[in-house]
């Protein structure tokens, strides 16, 4: 249980500082793709000044365009008044080229532009347009290249994706999260274990105490058994006394079933305790099971019904001891719980569905031997059934069942669980409880 609590605990806090961190993260890089994403538009309108400036009046507009294109990644294209081409960026794909012009061109007809203040030459802001499904941005001018003649300039490029303004630093980045996430799980998993320890020494304890405790009292228990019943056979004992000689016998039985429940739990969580198992032939284990029970049943005026399923029933290895432990407790509560001539159902199947008509599976594929008992009694409370399995746990708050200790449930959930299998808790319509303990033929 500890263990659990700590892997939860470690989970809850490494995964709240790793989502603290990647949002701090996450703006940091969003923070810098906007730094860079404005110093690129700064360039951008920067190298489109520096170029008009350098056209005005030069007459001969290929050299100023040759150099730029040997420090630029940029398209260009420059045309006269009068739509006459002054120069183009050299292209394998003209077409391409000419495209690419058009949809600036188109881009540029959509908004009005506005021009940057300027003695000599007018530009315009970025546009943002895409071609082929391929994201560009462009520039639009105007300067004089001499006395009598204007022209009119477009510098285009493809604009940069984020994730190749990412894709140098992201390693770096990814590498910085890895390192955090495993300083945090490791620091996580030290302070956990270090407040926690406490309390583990605490329940070791209390556990240590409990099986010392049922070890010590198997003797006086056995000396008070044996003189109980030494008594109880002399002929001159007096027949008030036999009574009294009877209740010490029944009260030192029940105190004998609740040390060797102890012992039991006691063996589980020391890991000392371990299975034998055999192959069981379910009919007859079903069979055995009902026939013991059923005198009980009838004591206690219920009805034990068997549903036994027409199909024959596959073998598979389990510990039939503990099996047979575990559907008495079930059908031992229901006995003492369900309403006075109400029925008792034990039901087996091999496909194991629950009240909902679900295949309760372990696994993908894999079918299971289901044993379910259903009662009808006064059920169990909604705020009860999370705790139902837990040590001394009684829902009934009254304490009406004198002979209950709340263990019996604990001890099956144990039992189960060490046969890899699973119990599933249901209401019975019309009230009751319906408890179904399934395991997978894969243990098999």
């Amino acid at each position: 249980m500890i263990n659990v609590l700590r892997k939860r605990l470690c989970f809850l806090f490494t995964s709240s500082v790793m989502l603290l961190f990647t949002a701090v993260l996450g703006l940091m890089l969003h923070n810098i793709l906007a730094s860079s994403r404005s110093a690129e538009n700064d360039m951008f309108q920067r190298a489109a000044s520096n170029l008009l400036l350098n056209l005005e009046n030069i007459g001969n507009v290929s050299p100023v365009f040759h150099l730029y294109e040997q420090d630029y990644p940029f398209l260009f294209f420059c045309f006269d008044e009068y739509g006459n081409v002054l120069y183009q960026t050299a292209s394998d794909d003209t077409p391409q080229f000419l495209g690419i012009v058009n949809a600036f061109e188109e881009e540029i007809g959509k908004e009005a532009t506005n021009y940057k203040d300027s003695s000599s030459y007018n530009q315009s802001g970025i546009f943002y347009f895409s071609y082929e499904d391929i994201p560009y941005c462009g520039i639009y001018g105007e300067t004089a290249v001499s006395h009598t003649q204007k022209a009119t300039v477009y510098l285009i490029k493809p604009k940069t994706a984020i994730m190749e303004r990412l894709k140098e630093e992201l390693g770096f980045y990814l590498a910085i999260w890895c390192m955090i996430l495993a300083a945090v799980t490791a620091i996580s998993h030290f302070l956990i274990h270090k407040a926690t320890q406490p309390t583990e020494s605490a329940i070791q304890s209390q556990k240590n105490f409990i099986a010392a405790a049922s070890h010590e009292l198997k003797a006086p228990l056995a000396v008070i058994l044996t003189n109980a019943e030494t008594t109880a056979d002399d002929p001159d004992l007096a027949a008030h006394l036999q009574k009294n000689l009877s209740a010490i016998d029944a009260e030192c039985m029940r105190m004998s079933g609740l040390v060797q429940d102890l012992l039991l739990l006691s063996s589980i969580d020391s890991g000392a305790w371990t299975l034998t198992k055999t192959s069981v032939d379910i009919f007859s284990f079903a069979l055995s099971v009902y026939e013991k029970f059923e005198p009980l049943c009838r004591q206690h005026r219920r009805e034990l019904v068997l549903d036994l399923a027409d199909d024959v029933y596959p073998e598979f290895a389990a510990d039939i001891n503990r099996l047979e432990q575990i559907l008495g407790i079930f059908l031992d509560n229901a006995i003492h719980y369900g309403q006075p001539g109400s029925p008792i159902t034990l039901t087996v199947r091999t496909e194991c569905k629950n009240a909902g008509g679900f295949l309760a599976v372990h696994a993908a594929g894999t079918k299971c031997i289901s044993f379910t008992v259903k009662d009808h009694g006064p059920g169990i409370p909604a705020e009860d059934k999370p705790f139902i399995f837990d040590r001394f746990y009684q829902a009934d708050k009254s304490r009406t069942h004198t002979q209950r200790y709340g263990l019996g449930l604990s001890i099956a959930k144990e039992l189960v669980d060490m046969h890899k299998g699973k119990i599933t808790l249901t209401d019975t319509p019309g009230g009751g409880c319906t408890f179904q303990i399934s395991f997978p033929l894969a243990t098999a």
